[in-house]
């Protein structure tokens, strides 16, 4: 999970929450052109309850709520009945009150003057129809892949529209110039959604905030912090050793359960094992410290963190669902609790030790000898980071470490697995740089495009979350000609996006090789920037990006290099489920066949 895409798990299980929810707009048989791309606009009504009622359309381009009579009650929108339907989903009016403050239309050259606040206007380009019984949204949005709900709500409502979730109003983006419009805005201190389960965690064990929890100026502060020997690539760079000791761990891991297979090549679940090296890796680079994933026997406590990664993450959802008066009487926020108490002890003890470590060499040799070479050593003595604030933070960034890399790794595998000429064209670049036999570096890799373009062409296809938020909280702002007021809530709708076959044609094949410059017409090679941005955007993009690519360039490069990779028979397709993040519908089985030297 990436820091930029984090906080999607809690939005994902927020947008399962909102059994109350209504769909605003949809489509039209007209389109508009939107930033280069035809847009799919929407046609709809308003209804409300009690005193407010949508008596007219005002003019050709508006619908309207108004508080009485219409102002010309005379005026006719052609083609739409001058009296509403009544069948039409009535508002509460507690969602009217955030409803009607949402958005209004914005013209080139028109007045910013705000139109009376009573008003709630749309247009032909996105106006706003509230539809959808509750059983709808639950079939919708729980009982089938929340991904492909919001395919079918791009469908339906066009490439932008409103959902009311719980008590907040989101308003959903489903093309890479809306996406674009909202994040080339974004301010000094961009804002997710508030990760309330994970403040309340923190605020009842007096833990400080994370990068994932904290916000504003402090969280600039932090940002800043962490960004030391991360960001850049050259800094990443740095943790190529330490990554390729951890891949020497692994290959003879997967040997080993490939040794113990009746075909003596078989691994019957691919991401389960690369679950466990991503968490060895990450763990590594942040600590420096090795956990013992990739042992044998995995250290007990090592076995019980991973657990409650496991359990935090489930009984994360039941938490969102139900109501607080439930936690008293039901299991879950206390394991819920339990799980994130586990993670932070396991966290502290492994600070703990570098802090010991850091004191025995200042006592041994002075400052001078001190040994500044990994991440937290480097925090902690250059004074970038309290150790209470390394208590509050790593953590976070430990969640954020794992499924980018092993989600990524078994999707990229499973598609090369497909596509034998694919992968037999990246053997022969990997080769060509690192022959049998060598170890990769990070200077190899500005030598194999093909590489780095299985793992954009996985990251788009597959992208860890989703969904994605912002919180415009510092001025109001204009996306698809509408005008919206501050704290609205975009949710950036990545997996409809990144498959969009206007920007990326036949989006649901594997075709890395539309990301290589010299293989593309002139006409597909001006790809929309915000078509796939599996690692966000700005300053709270990923701040492992250069990371996690390190590391799964030099893993896939290492597997191929060493093997032939193979779909396992009882495989079978395999689909993508919103389980938190994007993962496969069932275990990935692969045949690694060695390869001749």
């Amino acid at each position: 999970m990436t820091l930029e895409t984090g906080s999607g798990f809690l939005l994902f299980a927020f947008l399962h929450r909102g059994i109350f929810c209504s769909f605003l707009a949809q489509p039209s048989d007209s389109g508009i052109n939107t930033g280069g791309y035809q847009e799919k606009p929407a046609a709809g009504l308003i209804s409300a309850v009690g005193s407010w009622s949508l008596r007219e359309v005002r003019s050709a381009e508006t619908l309207a709520l108004w508080d009485g009579e219409p102002a010309s009650p005379s005026w006719k929108a052609p083609g739409l009945p001058r009296t509403l339907p009544h069948s039409c989903r009535e508002l509460r009016p507690s969602e009217l009150q955030v409803l009607l403050e949402s958005s209004r239309k914005c013209e080139v050259g028109e007045s910013r003057k705000r139109r009376p606040s009573s008003a709630l206007c749309g247009s032909p380009c996105s106006p706003f129809e509230t539809t959808g019984h509750p059983s709808t949204y639950l079939l919708h949005n729980v009982l089938l892949p929340s991904s492909l709900a919001l395919v079918l709500n791009k469908a339906k409502y066009g490439p932008i529209w409103i959902n009311r979730l719980g008590p907040q109003i989101h308003v959903n983006l489903a093309s890479a110039p809306l996406l674009e419009q909202v994040m080339r805005q974004e301010g000094k201190y961009p804002v997710r959604n508030d990760m309330e389960l994970w403040k309340e965690h923190r605020d009842q064990q007096g833990l400080t905030y994370g990068p994932f929890t904290m916000q504003g100026h402090q969280w600039y502060r932090l940002r800043q912090a962490l960004n030391q020997r991360l960001l850049k690539p050259a800094e990443a760079a740095l943790y190529t050793d330490a990554l390729n000791e951890v891949i020497e761990d692994f290959m003879t891991r997967l040997n080993q359960q490939r040794a113990e297979s009746a075909s003596g090549d078989h691994v019957p679940d691919v991401a389960h094992n690369f679950y466990f090296f991503a968490l060895e890796a990450v763990c590594y680079i942040l600590f420096e410290k090795r956990i013992g994933c990739l042992e044998r026997s995995i250290p007990q406590d090592t076995e019980t963190f991973v657990r409650s990664v496991g359990l935090m993450f489930q009984n994360s959802l039941y938490a969102t669902f139900l109501p607080k008066w439930t936690r008293s009487l039901l299991p879950f926020w206390r394991r819920y609790l339990d799980g994130w108490n586990t993670i932070f002890s396991f966290g502290k003890k492994l600070i703990d030790q570098k802090l010991e470590e850091i004191e025995a060499q200042l006592q041994t040799g002075g400052p001078e000898k001190a040994h500044i070479s990994g991440y937290l050593h480097f925090l902690l003595t250059s004074g970038q980071l309290s150790p209470r604030d390394a208590e509050g933070s790593l953590p976070e960034l430990l969640m954020a470490g794992v499924d980018t890399t092993s989600n990524t790794l078994t999707w990229a595998l499973y598609h090369l697995s497909k596509n034998p000429e694919i992968q037999a064209a990246l053997h022969e670049e990997v080769v060509g740089m690192v022959p049998a036999g060598q170890v990769p570096q990070y200077k190899d890799f500005a030598h194999m495009p093909l590489l780095k373009a299985v793992l954009k062409e996985t990251l788009r296809l597959y992208p860890v979350v989703p969904v994605n938020s912002r919180v415009i909280v510092d001025k109001e702002i204009e996306v698809g000609g509408f005008l919206f007021p501050k704290n609205t809530q975009f949710v950036f709708c990545h997996y409809v996006v990144s498959r969009d076959p206007r920007i990326f044609p036949e989006p649901d094949s594997f075709q890395p090789q539309r990301w290589l410059r010299k293989n593309q017409p002139d006409a597909l090679r001006a790809q929309h920037p915000f078509g796939s941005v599996p690692f966000g955007y700005g300053v709270r993009a990923c701040l492992g990006r250069r990371v996690a690519e390190l590391e799964m360039q030099l893993l896939l490069t290492r597997l191929i290099q060493q093997y032939e990779v193979a779909l396992a028979p009882e495989t079978g397709e395999v689909t993508s489920v919103a389980r938190i993040v994007l993962v496969p519908n069932k275990k990935v089985g692969l045949r690694f066949l060695q390869r001749q030297s």
